[in-house]
């Protein structure tokens, strides 16, 4: 927290993700915008790997001076799976700790955030491709020549959805062509640009 004669001038907060730490929340009070605090709140919360900015130029300039580069929208998409191509993967629900251990074996990465239900995403020969939350809001999917597949599937499985997906993953223009709408974004910034894969659907507060 910052702090200016005696008032509260902002707040800033970080989280570790997958063993890098995630800015997900900087707010500065906007009487005192342009006035230090919220790079002092950066140095104190220390190197940030990544963070998922909002579109304000202000907040866009203040991570490029901390060491944080933009390269990538974060879409914020929604639509129905009825006009998606027939799904190619078979998916399963499970129990959100049985996902996680899914995803671990296929990234390196266990969560505990996982609730609600799990979901796992299968290839032909059962063997899994993808694993995350049941609405959709996590889907971890290393490989990108199955990340469109196992991501058409999930959603056939889930029916209406909103989701978070990166500009550049490979489902974005096959969900764009069957009427999924762009309702907003965010912008990824992060020290290097493989922090987080493309080929994954992301939360913007859990990464």
């Amino acid at each position: 927290m910052a702090e200016r004669d005696g008032r509260v001038a902002g707040f800033g907060a970080t989280l570790h993700v997958g063993g890098a730490t995630m800015l997900t929340d900087l707010f500065v009070d906007p009487a005192g915008h342009g006035g230090g605090a919220g790079g002092v709140l950066l140095r104190e919360l220390g190197p940030v790997a990544f963070t998922f900015a909002s579109q304000d130029p202000r907040a866009l300039g203040l991570y490029v001076r901390a060491g944080l580069t933009p390269w990538w929208p974060l879409l914020y998409l929604h639509g129905g799976p009825d006009r998606l191509p027939r799904p190619a993967f078979a998916v399963t629900g499970c129990t959100p700790a049985e996902a996680a251990r899914v995803e671990a074996r296929l990234t390196g990465v266990h969560r505990e955030f996982l609730a609600g239900e799990g979901l796992v995403v299968r290839g032909a020969g059962g063997e899994p491709v993808a694993a995350g939350a049941g609405r959709l809001d996590h889907l971890a999917c290393p490989d990108p020549a199955t990340a469109a597949g196992a991501l058409v599937a999930a959603l056939h499985a889930v029916g209406e959805a909103e989701l978070c997906v990166p500009g550049p993953h490979p489902a974005v223009p096959v969900l764009l062509g069957a009427g999924y709408r762009i309702t907003g974004f965010d912008v990824y910034m992060a020290a290097r640009p493989d922090v987080l894969a493309t080929t994954w659907v992301y939360s913007p507060g859990l990464g």
